[in-house]
């Protein structure tokens, strides 16, 4: 029987206290946090940590949820994006979902209601992630 792995999420905020309440949720919540301060602290352990959702602020310094967003999508880099914002506006609601984000919550956030979006992005997103995977073993099954 295979074992459930524990969902990898990293959280971005420049609000250090929100960062460490978002440790001490996603123990209540069973999933793996990893937290940084800004994007570009994000950015140099993607590749190691290799989340399976990200939840981020909008509001930022230097570099804004969105513009993390869209650097991850042109570099075809597809992860379930959750914006958490204590400033939600229309436009920023409208913004969000345009550019491909898969939630968008409000902050203060309910620990269920982070929970959800987290499980509902893994439902959604799963099946893709094994497909490419399987699509990449065949064609390098073909190839040779």
């Amino acid at each position: 029987m295979l074992e459930e792995r524990q969902i990898k999420v990293a959280f971005c905020d420049d609000d250090e206290d929100l960062l460490f309440m978002y440790l001490e949720v996603s123990k209540k919540i069973n999933v793996k946090a990893y937290v940084y301060p800004n994007v570009r602290d994000l950015l140099r352990q993607l590749d190691e940590v290799q989340p399976d959702v990200i939840v981020s602020d909008i509001d930022m310094p230097d570099i804004d949820g969105f513009g993390l967003l869209s650097g991850l999508l042109d570099l075809d880099i597809q992860l379930p994006f959750i914006f958490l914002t204590g400033h939600p506006s229309n436009e920023n609601i409208r913004k969000s979902y345009a550019r491909g984000a898969f939630d968008f919550l409000q902050k203060p956030v309910n620990i269920r209601e982070l929970d959800l979006a987290i499980k509902k992005a893994m439902t959604f997103h799963t099946p893709v992630k094994a497909t490419s995977v399987m699509l990449a073993e065949l064609l390098k099954k073909y190839a040779q």
